[in-house]
């Protein structure tokens, strides 16, 4: 989809409802374009909206901002045109969530040499001022790619254990 990159997890519907229909679904056979899916799907950082949180007289608010450079209709059309040249899977309704719906966050305590920085961390992931502050989850990766965030997170956590020196066998 040119520069416009984005991730799908698909989830088959025959699979969600044959938890709850088991006998119903045991035998059911699908034609060309006719499996049905649930698709969770993730934009570049590019594209992506923003979650600003500030806070004023003790209040903390939290916004989502939208990405200027995100056009749903441009998805729209490229969806289409993605449909008639696929004879296999059909993307039939689209659904967009509100900004911070998702689960795909990082960047909010990055990684960085800046020791200074109060909201930060150490390659090993030790925040920033703290004795035995240890954060390992997506909030230290400075960029979210498209794809599903787990993989990233997990590989990320490894190399800060195998990395670090302080750590005890």
């Amino acid at each position: 989809m040119g520069k416009l990159n984005f991730s799908c997890q698909l989830y088959s519907l025959k699979n969600i409802l044959a938890l709850f229909f088991k006998n119903y679904f045991k035998n059911t056979e699908y034609k060309k374009k006719g499996k049905y899916f649930v698709a969770q799907c993730y934009l570049n950082q590019n594209f992506s909206g923003k979650i600003q949180i500030s806070k004023k007289n003790n209040e903390i608010n939290i916004l989502g901002v939208k990405n200027r450079n995100f056009k749903q209709k441009k998805l729209i059309k490229e969806i289409d045109l993605f449909n008639k040249k696929n004879d296999r899977l059909e993307i039939k309704k689209i659904f967009f969530n509100q900004i911070g719906a998702s689960n795909h966050l990082g960047a909010s305590i990055p990684m960085t040499k800046n020791k200074f920085l109060p909201l930060g961390v150490d390659k090993y992931g030790k925040l920033n001022n703290t004795k035995n502050i240890f954060i390992t989850d997506s909030s230290v990766l400075n960029e979210i790619d498209t794809s599903p965030i787990t993989i990233f997170s997990l590989n990320n956590i490894f190399r800060m254990i195998l990395d670090n020196k302080n750590h005890k066998n």
